[in-house]
């Protein structure tokens, strides 16, 4: 019976378009980095249309996030903390938003390492330790990225550098989710091929 639990949610096509457009959300943040640094006249006049990439990797990366993070209840992984809607949601709810993802990023990278056979799980922890390593420079370079905005994003002539600073964070911030991204994605095919 196709959905029924047990039945994992294949991420690999998901995550085939997830990269890509995450890629081309770096690309545009950097590209607004150059313009913030060389001309704020042209940084006005085009951020909105380079933030429209960023836009839509944010939507298909939701989309996988919640896919992932209900393969969990599909796996029949013990002891998950958060519903599936806290996958979107959890971007949302302002103060919540501040640690909710984070929360539910761990808990789908560790929830996937469940998933795994025993013997597969102890052969991967150092690959899956760095994963872990990497949620979290993930979500610290995500929430400096609006700190620097929100701080120094209005005084004035410091604004164009902070500006620079906070695009550079963002584009970092999704090179590293799309390390997570590739790290859970092979987590849980890995898991998908020996059931």
């Amino acid at each position: 019976m196709a959905g029924a639990k047990g039945d994992l949610l294949r991420l690999g096509g998901l995550t085939s378009v997830v990269v890509p457009l995450m890629g081309l959300g770096i690309l545009s943040q950097v590209t607004a980095a150059i313009l913030a640094w060389t001309s704020s006249l042209l940084y006005a006049r085009y951020e909105g249309w380079l933030e429209f990439p960023q836009f839509i990797g944010w939507l298909v990366f939701v989309v996988w996030f919640y896919r992932a993070h209900r393969n969990l209840e599909r796996g029949q992984v013990k002891h998950l903390r958060f519903a599936h809607w806290w996958t979107w949601a959890g971007f949302l709810i302002p103060i919540l938003n501040l640690y909710r993802p984070i929360q539910v990023m761990r808990e789908t990278l560790w929830g996937s390492q469940d998933l795994r056979p025993l013997e597969g799980r102890v052969s991967s922890m150092g690959a899956f330790s760095r994963a872990a390593l990497l949620v979290n420079l993930w979500w610290l370079s995500f929430l400096l990225s609006f700190a620097v905005a929100v701080v120094f994003g209005s005084e004035g002539d410091a604004s164009g550098v902070a500006e620079v600073v906070a695009e550079l964070l963002v584009a970092a911030s999704n090179a590293i989710l799309i390390r997570v991204v590739l790290q859970v994605t092979a987590l849980q095919d890995a898991a998908h091929l020996t059931r």
